[in-house]
């Protein structure tokens, strides 16, 4: 038995002292509007190169109803237009918020830049630069209301536009990002690559712009011709009616809650006023003194490969990246497969899976890679939990599949 107490009379007064600052901090930060928001990025607040407060403005000048929604913002469209300009995936889950509401119109505004953080900014509220985003997070994006694997489709330079249902041509600019897609109707189009495109989900009207330079602050120049072509586009989805409605809830803007200090002892958040009294309680209590030497914890990670492929594993699962994995590893076996057997080239993917299959049916190797690709398509584009076998067992049938193909059923197989 030892009386001597965990901690010291200082550190114990450093604690206290730390987690009374951290309250009354989570309390002035729970009062902000925009605590954890993007005033920088692509938001109807952002006067910076990537925002929207440029188009906002012309709108409410025009006499055009202008919204910028931090609660509820399909209620707020139900008579015009819903905005979801960029939308950012990390905060989504945090927020609780839908990526797309259930609005009757709205405009899918794609990005295609993030903030170049490493460089300064001349003037408070700008952005130092911009980097261009890789096409998976883009993809990420689109898929949330495109079900087809639909591909970015990023360009040099673009002369004349092949289809226009909008009657305002946009603003000439450089590496225009486009969409191919068999879902999406196109309204703006050059060839088969989408700048604008329409499609119908649920009795929704919705419209998918690829490229936001035609729209976002640096498209708006002192002539008003990029302005032009933005106004045209959103009254042409809003039919001259209704408010136009940017959701501010994708980019991190949250309602003010009413009376924060009343919130913290109302249901539910008056569990976590209870398990912080708790958790003073036992941090005094621990500081009382204690019987015998403390427990020596276990590690923290298991060691040896099994526990590090272990937590990678979990980590994946745990941040939901298992379903671009499964699609990637797909995709990565068939095309070094159809390589190593000399496949012929500049074949399209669905092409090179048919030459595939055709040579395993002439070697009888069991399995199809047609199947496995829906199977794989089923388990990349599914909604709702998935359990982490059928990810396991997809992958396996892949790998055993190349293996097959590969070196045949013999049991002297080549170390892959």
């Amino acid at each position: 038995m030892t009386d001597a107490p965990i901690f010291s009379r200082k550190l114990l007064l450093a604690v206290i002292a730390f987690a009374v600052v951290a309250f009354l901090l989570s309390l002035y930060l729970m009062g902000r509007e925009d605590y954890g928001a993007d005033r920088n990025g692509p938001s109807s607040h952002s006067v910076s190169a990537l925002g929207y407060a440029g188009i906002a403005e012309v709108l409410g000048q025009l006499g055009v109803p202008v919204i910028k929604s931090q609660r509820n913002p399909a209620i707020q469209a139900e008579s015009g237009v819903l905005i979801v300009a960029e939308p950012q995936l990390n905060l989504l889950p945090q927020a609780g918020v839908p990526v797309l509401p259930d609005a009757d119109k709205t405009l899918l505004i794609l990005p295609k830049w993030r903030d170049a953080a490493s460089r300064k900014a001349e003037k408070r509220n700008w952005i130092g630069g911009a980097e261009p985003l890789f096409s998976l997070a883009i993809q990420r994006v689109l898929a949330v209301a495109v079900e087809d694997q639909p591909q970015i489709d990023r360009r040099e330079k673009i002369e004349n536009w092949s289809l226009n249902e909008i009657g305002v041509k946009p603003e000439p600019f450089e590496h225009p990002q486009l969409i191919t897609s068999k879902l999406l109707k196109p309204l703006i189009a050059a060839g088969d690559g989408i700048l604008l495109g329409e499609m119908r989900k649920d009795g929704r009207l919705i419209w998918v712009l690829s490229d936001p330079d035609v729209i976002a602050n640096h498209a708006l120049n002192p002539e008003g011709k990029g302005a032009a072509f933005a106004v045209a586009l959103i009254q042409k989805l809003r039919a001259g009616r209704g408010p136009v409605v940017f959701d501010e809830t994708v980019h991190g803007f949250q309602a003010v809650p009413a009376a924060t200090l009343r919130l913290l002892l109302q249901f539910p958040y008056s569990i976590l006023t209870v398990q912080i009294v708790i958790g003073a309680i036992l941090l005094l209590w621990a500081t009382m003194g204690r019987f015998g030497p403390p427990e020596v914890p276990p590690p923290p990670l298991a060691a040896g490969k099994a526990g590090l492929i272990g937590n990678v594993a979990d980590l994946m699962e745990f941040a939901g990246h298992e379903r671009l994995v499964i699609q990637s590893y797909f995709d990565n076996t068939m095309r070094e497969t159809a390589r190593q057997l000399r496949a012929p080239k500049n074949l399209s993917p669905q092409q090179t899976l048919e030459w595939l299959s055709q040579l395993a049916r002439k070697r009888n190797i069991a399995g199809d890679c047609t199947a496995m690709a829906r199977t794989v398509h089923d388990l990349a584009h599914g909604k709702g939990h998935v359990d982490m076998s059928k990810f396991a067992d997809a992958a396996r049938q892949i790998y055993q599949w190349k293996q097959e193909i590969l070196d045949g059923p013999s049991a002297h197989k080549r170390n892959h």
